[in-house]
C-alpha cells in the first residue's frame, strides 16, 4: 500500500496481515474507533514520509500490532494521541515483537520490542504520555531494548509525562 494512501482500521475484528506499507506521504495505518480484537500483524512499514501507525478516536481505541517492522527513520513510527475532549476515552497501543526505527509517542504497552536507530531533531525518541484516561494507560515496556537512537532532547532515550511507568527486563 503506497502513494499517499491511508488504511483505516474500522470497528470490528480486523486483521491486516503480511502487508507492506511503503512510499506514503500520509499516515499509513490509522485506528479511529476499534475493538481490542483489531490487529495489524507481520507487516512492514518503510520509506514513508509521515506517521506509520496513528491511533486516535472519540471512543476507546486500543490498537494492537504484532511482529511488524516499522522503519520510520526521522518520522514518527507510532503516535497515540487524544482526539476527543472527553476524558472518559482511552487511546492506547499494544505492540508485541516489533522492530521500530523512529519516534514512538503516546500511551500503551510494548512487549519484546527493539527500538533502535531512530533520529528526531526536536524531541525524544520514546515519548510516552498518558492521553485521556491517565490512570488507565501509562508507559509499560516489557523485555524491550532501546538503543542507538539520536534525539534533540534527552539524548536518544526516554521522556515520559505519564503518572507511572513500568520497565521490566529492559535494556537501555
Amino acid at each position: 500500500i503506497g502513494n499517499a494512501s491511508t488504511a483505516y482500521v474500522p470497528t470490528g475484528t480486523t486483521v491486516a496481515s503480511n502487508c507492506v506499507f511503503t512510499g506514503n506521504s500520509a499516515v499509513s495505518v490509522q485506528y479511529e474507533a476499534t475493538s481490542a480484537s483489531d490487529v495489524i500483524q507481520d507487516c512492514v512499514f518503510s520509506n514513508n514520509t509521515a506517521t506509520c501507525v496513528y491511533v486516535h478516536g472519540n471512543a476507546n481505541v486500543r490498537a494492537r500490532i504484532a511482529r511488524c517492522s516499522i522503519d520510520a527513520g526521522q518520522y514518527t513510527a507510532i503516535n497515540v494521541t487524544a482526539f476527543a475532549a472527553d476524558k472518559t476515552f482511552e487511546q492506547a497501543i499494544e505492540a508485541r515483537n516489533c522492530t521500530i526505527r523512529g519516534r514512538v509517542a503516546g500511551a500503551g504497552s510494548l512487549y519484546n520490542c527493539l527500538i533502535a536507530g531512530g533520529t528526531n531533531a526536536t524531541d525524544s525518541i520514546v515519548k510516552w504520555q498518558a492521553t485521556n484516561k491517565q490512570a488507565d494507560e501509562d508507559l509499560h515496556l516489557y523485555n524491550c531494548t532501546v538503543a542507538k537512537n539520536k534525539a534533540g532532547t534527552v539524548g536518544g532515550g526516554l521522556c515520559f509525562t505519564s503518572t507511572s511507568a513500568q520497565f521490566v527486563n529492559c535494556i537501555f
